[in-house]
């Protein structure tokens, strides 16, 4: 595996950061929802899932494997969908809402 261009654990590679992370309470296991910034203000999000033998995003390994956020509308229903599938969130509700709010601003700036 490459980490040199993975988007979580080095996104400066691929021209991105964090932007905010929601993630399953880990049980031996990942489930996770991120949004990266790009540096012309772009931003992307994907989840990824996995047992304790694989690495979150360790296929990922380019920003076009990322999905481009075009509207608040599609980022809350890929979040929402998301979640359905998760139901121990690591600081409970207010990191959803955390994140909710870190891409909407982001948003309405464009």
């Amino acid at each position: 595996m490459s980490w040199e261009y993975n988007p979580y654990y080095s996104p400066e590679k691929l021209g991105l950061k964090i932007v905010g992370v929601v993630e399953k309470e880990p049980d031996y296991d990942f489930d996770m929802f991120v949004v990266w910034e790009s540096e012309d203000g772009t931003i992307y999000m994907a989840s990824d899932s996995g047992c304790s033998c694989p690495s979150p995003f360790e296929d990922y390994h380019s920003i076009e494997q990322l999905e481009r956020i075009g509207s608040y509308d599609q980022f809350a229903r890929a979040l929402d969908s998301w979640r359905e599938y998760v139901y121990n969130l690591s600081g409970g509700p207010s990191s959803v809402d955390s994140l909710r709010r870190k891409v909407r601003r982001r948003l309405d700036k464009a």
